[in-house]
């Protein structure tokens, strides 16, 4: 549980003073060991929100890590739930 905590309150860091691989990272060691999803989204919304600006090739859409964990978080769900049956 403690190595749980510090790697969450790692990614969220990492979204904040770290340059943007090692956030996704994280974030992906997140979804994928712990099933945490909510820290994750909430480190690329806060990355979003301090540095996204709008993509033009996306048409003005500015959360793009938001977006990338919460796609990967369904994903994570989709796979863990196949694999239990």
């Amino acid at each position: 549980m403690m190595w749980h905590a510090s790697v969450a309150v790692a990614g969220i860091l990492a979204a904040l003073w770290l340059p943007w691989p090692f956030a996704i990272l994280l974030g992906i060691l997140l979804i994928a060991f712990w099933g945490d999803t909510v820290v994750p989204i909430a480190a690329g919304l806060i990355m979003d929100l301090a540095y996204g600006t709008p993509l033009a090739m996306l048409h003005g859409f500015a959360y793009l890590y938001t977006t990338i964990f919460v796609l990967l978080a369904l994903v994570a769900f989709a796979l863990r739930s196949r694999m239990i049956e």
